[in-house]
């Protein structure tokens, strides 16, 4: 049973390779030099996350045809776990995870966002009561940045010598003004929600990795955010390792 569903899903791995590597009907195409072509296609993808699963499986396909063609005994026979490799790689390509999926599935509340007017303490208000990180900041042009728990502190720390009371000046701070202490380091990217799981984990890699960035996820088919209502959902640090760990990459 278990050789049969795995000779059916190489089959299916094989047609989906074809699409993935633009192979035309009727072209010869061995799923060697395929799996080798979509692992170069993008620096992270299916096939590379899953290669030397994908290599064992070329291989032992290529061992039972032969036992079969030889009278051999059998030698060896796939793994349920090699079984599901192959059902994963063929479901990413076919119905890939998108980040509106993943946001609904994890039940992610919606982002809060503020005014850049909005003072310091209804911000406050809203760590403490709701334990967010991370505000999205708007003026009545659009999108402004991203304000972090480590901007607040970085403000805090710049203003502990203000002779003002705290509790006073965090009233009269507008957040236009905490947002100019956020970190650098801090790389926000902006993606659609249409975008698959592999494009978000290579747009990461591609600003130098998860520890230090946060993805806002928009509506608009473009990615961009101009508006409170653009914006359905922000991808923390959190999330990325998460992410890393479902589809078999490391941080």
């Amino acid at each position: 049973m278990k050789e049969e569903r795995f000779l059916e899903l190489y089959n299916d791995l094989d047609k989906v390779l074809r699409k993935v590597c633009s192979i035309a009907d009727g072209d010869y195409a061995d799923v060697g030099s395929m799996l080798a072509k979509a692992k170069d296609l993008s620096p992270i993808n299916p096939v590379q996350a899953n290669w030397d699963n994908l290599y064992v499986a070329r291989q032992l396909r290529n061992l039972m045809v032969h036992e079969k063609r030889t009278g051999l005994k059998e030698v060896a026979q796939p793994s349920q776990e090699l079984i599901a490799v192959l059902e994963k790689v063929i479901a990413q390509y076919e119905t890939p995870v998108t980040l509106a999926d993943y946001l609904a599935s994890s039940q992610k509340a919606r982002p809060i966002s503020f005014s850049i007017t909005t003072p310091l303490s209804q911000a406050l208000e809203v760590v403490d009561r709701e334990h967010f990180s991370k505000f999205p900041l708007f003026s009545q042009t659009g999108y402004q940045g991203l304000l972090s728990e480590n901007g607040i502190s970085n403000w805090l720390a710049r203003s502990i010598h203000e002779s003002t009371s705290l509790k006073e000046l965090v009233q009269k701070t507008p957040l236009s003004r905490v947002l100019a202490c956020e970190e650098a380091s801090l790389r926000v990217l902006t993606l659609p929600a249409s975008s698959s799981l592999f494009q978000l984990i290579e747009q990461v890699t591609a600003v130098g990795g998860s520890r230090k960035a946060a993805v806002l996820v928009s509506r608009r088919k473009d990615g961009t955010v101009q508006e409170v209502e653009d914006l359905v959902g922000i991808i923390t640090s959190h999330d990325l390792a998460e992410i890393y760990a479902t589809i078999g990459e490391k941080l």
